[in-house]
């Protein structure tokens, strides 16, 4: 080996290797972007969210990249235009990470709109959209998932840009380097859940709460974690309160999230739905009180109560109101401009029932196959139906508007029309003095 040296210089009993002053100059093709069509089967993620100018935009995420595009009606194309003034151009669509420059330096794995709170202490609408970003953190030396806020408005440059292009050392600032900087995992607290790191994320089961607050997920440990979120870009760390929810809910039945695990916020940002798998391996539906996001940043497992039997399937959860409760509503609505003694319909603003879908309807057809959900036994068709969990007791249906004790139903929460509904001759009683009330005013 020392023999095929290219340049030896030997001084007195030490040999040293000098280096040749040799610059190479070229294009460097392989850090070109390149374009490659994006179709429906490249995407792993999707979200809608309002814009500015009250317009609808959808956060996209394919091939390791995350875009912005625009929600527009279909238009035919004899149609001259885009169908009204100020839309003779066609919507904007921009990339949201990474920049230019800094497509092979991280994997965006999905990307999550925040959404921003309802009322504000700005008289206007800054514009400004911020979204949860998972991705490969390029500061690490292994490349760990790690979770960063940022900005999704055009008027924000794209992260992860040419400015990320300059080395990283140790003892450099993050600022330094032009990366976001992420506010949990990555090169802060990267590594596997052993070693106290984040571990790898399931990136389709990263939810964010309605109300931005907060945000949970599932990881390949098992593991189902809530976490709030920062309410800045620039924050890091600071104020991030992450709590691993327990293997078991209050019935023992095991509560291990994985790549098949649902879970869904209510609209208050308080209660997790989550659906996981029982004992015998069907799907039940199990809700998380984490007290509300108003009390401060920290997050309070109080209880995680069981909700639905572990003797049928129960799946795909969605916090709403039953059928009664829209005609408590209107009811309300209506009487409201005349007693304004009369309680809000929904104070609390939040969901009165949960909905989901439960294969309950086993009726026979004749199928005597042994495989099935229920083997041996026979299998059934059409088995799956829309079921109602009314989430109040009957009491305090009542207590937040009286017209609950004309409006009953089989289930002592009320709710639940779909099904039967008692006292119909009062609910046509009411609607008629309704609308001789509205004749009257």
């Amino acid at each position: 080996i020392q023999d095929k040296l290219p340049t030896v210089v030997t001084r007195g009993s030490f040999s040293t290797i000098e280096p040749l002053p040799i610059a190479v100059y070229s294009d460097f093709s392989n850090m070109q972007e390149r374009l490659i069509p994006l179709g429906m089967g490249d995407l792993t993620s999707i979200d809608a969210y309002m814009a500015s100018y009250k317009t609808v935009s959808t956060l996209l995420t394919a091939r390791g990249q995350s875009f912005v595009a625009p929600v527009v009606e279909n238009i035919k194309a004899e149609e001259d235009g885009y169908g009204g003034g100020g839309r003779n151009m066609p919507g904007r669509r921009y990339k949201v990470a990474p920049g230019t420059g800094g497509g092979g330096l991280t994997r965006i794995l999905s990307a999550t709109h925040i959404p921003q709170p309802v009322k504000t202490s700005a008289p206007l609408d800054s514009g400004e959209r911020l979204a949860l970003i998972l991705a490969t953190d390029p500061l690490s030396p292994t490349g760990e998932h790690a979770f960063y806020v940022i900005r999704t408005d055009a008027a924000a440059s794209p992260a992860f840009g040419f400015a990320a292009l300059f080395e990283y050392s140790a003892d450099s600032n993050v600022a330094d380097t032009g990366l976001p900087s992420p506010f949990l995992g990555g090169h802060l607290a990267g590594g596997s859940t052993k070693e106290g790191g984040l571990g790898s994320v399931y990136g389709d089961s990263v939810e964010v709460s309605p109300c931005g607050r907060r945000f949970a997920f599932t990881d390949t440990d098992g593991r189902i974690v809530v976490v709030t979120i920062p309410t800045s870009p620039l924050m890091g760390d600071i104020g991030v309160d992450m709590v691993v929810l327990p293997q078991e809910n209050e019935i023992s039945q095991p509560l291990v999230g994985d790549d098949e695990t649902d879970l869904v916020w209510s609209p208050g940002g308080r209660y997790l739905a989550i659906v996981h798998s029982a004992r015998n391996q069907f799907r039940v539906i199990s809700i998380a009180d984490l007290g509300p996001p108003e009390d401060g940043k920290l997050i309070a497992l109080r209880r995680i109560v069981q909700a639905t039997t572990d003797r049928f399937n129960s799946f795909s959860p969605v916090w709403g109101h039953a059928s009664k409760d829209f005609v408590v509503e209107l009811w309300t609505a209506a009487t409201s401009a005349l007693d304004p003694n009369t309680k809000a319909p929904n104070g609390s603003g939040g969901a009165t029932a949960l909905l989901y879908l439960s294969d309950r309807d086993v009726q026979l057809t004749g199928n005597t196959s042994p495989w099935g959900t229920r083997a041996p036994s026979p299998t059934f068709e059409g088995n799956t139906c829309i079921h109602v969990l009314p989430l109040q007791s009957k009491e305090d249906a009542i207590d937040l508007n009286a017209i609950n004790e004309f409006l009953q139903a089989p289930y002592g929460g009320g709710g639940a029309m779909e099904v039967a509904m008692e006292g119909a001759n009062e609910l046509n009683f009411l609607l008629e003095l309704m609308e001789q009330k509205k004749k009257a005013s």
